[in-house]
């Protein structure tokens, strides 16, 4: 059977299966044959979706397109994503290297937010007083940078080795962000934590004068604060949950990157589709398509 060019839906052996690529959240839905109708419903053609041939479907429909390769990848990785154990990661330990970077690759950092801010503009509040920049974004950090991240990607995983799961080996950079917290910046929610990445490194390049604090919540509910100073790195599994107490005066500075089982990212967000050309599936149209049937 022959299914149109570039149309999401694919065949699998003599079984008709469809992985579409509408997006909910940060996941790729997985349409297999007990869903068929519902994916149905989603087309204006209807069981022509199901069937050889051309149809037409609605406009936001047709924005999102992607090969069905791609949107398979995706529904993949969103399978990985879920065996992680969080109860597990929630009784492994945060671990500080204390001045693992002197102040010249802190000021090196520094340098690649300039450079950001001249192709990409002054970074935007995501929340109050709480910037953020992508410093991966069109391979800024490999490039100008490349031995310093390299450094930080070898701590990431030599610490992986020795304390949590050993799983991030063959992991590959999925952001680089620089986050720079004003006053009355803080991330309060008690159960954060970095989904879809296995290790997360952060740097600190500046503390702030009070608050600002880096956190945990235990297994045992009790929440702990880590020693962060300028130059330190804390490694620790993504699925544990974490946060920042706010900032009640000066400014926090921090650079956070993430491993995950995806290829290397270079877009200019916290990229969620693991392999191919993550712009195929940013279709935020769809989803709310989608959230109103």
């Amino acid at each position: 059977e022959k299914l149109p060019q570039r149309h999401r839906c694919a065949t699998k052996g003599t079984e008709r299966r469809f992985y579409c690529a509408f997006r909910s959240g940060d996941s790729a839905l997985l349409f297999g044959n007990l869903e068929v109708e519902r994916h149905q419903q989603t087309c204006s053609a209807g069981a022509s979706c199901a069937t050889p041939g051309t149809h037409s479907c609605p406009p936001w429909h047709q924005s999102s397109l992607v090969s069905s390769e791609m949107a398979l990848r995706a529904a993949q990785a969103r399978a990985r994503k879920a065996l992680v154990d969080r109860a597990a990661a929630q009784r492994l330990p945060v671990i500080r290297v204390p001045k693992f970077l002197d102040d010249s690759a802190l000021n090196a950092i520094d340098a690649l937010g300039s450079a950001h801010a001249l192709v990409h503009g002054p970074p935007v509040a995501a929340r109050t007083a709480w910037r953020t920049q992508y410093l991966n974004a069109d391979g800024l950090a490999r490039t100008q940078a490349g031995e310093l991240l390299d450094r930080l990607v070898t701590l990431a995983k030599d610490v992986d080795d020795e304390h949590f799961s050993g799983n991030a080996r063959e992991c590959e950079t999925r952001c680089v962000e620089l986050h720079d917290c004003g006053e009355g910046a803080g991330l309060d929610d008690p159960t954060h934590f970095d989904s879809g990445s296995v290790v997360t490194l952060d740097v600190c390049l500046r503390e702030a004068d009070a608050g600002g604090r880096f956190q945990t919540l235990e297994e045992d509910g009790s929440t702990l604060e880590h020693v962060f100073e300028r130059g330190d790195a804390l490694i620790f599994p993504s699925y544990k949950y974490h946060g920042v107490s706010r900032v009640e005066s000066g400014r926090r500075r921090v650079l956070v990157l993430e491993l995950w089982n995806g290829e290397e990212r270079f877009c200019n967000h916290r990229c969620t589709v693991a392999r191919g050309n993550c712009e195929l599936l940013q279709v935020g149209v769809a989803e709310r398509e989608l959230s109103s049937q």
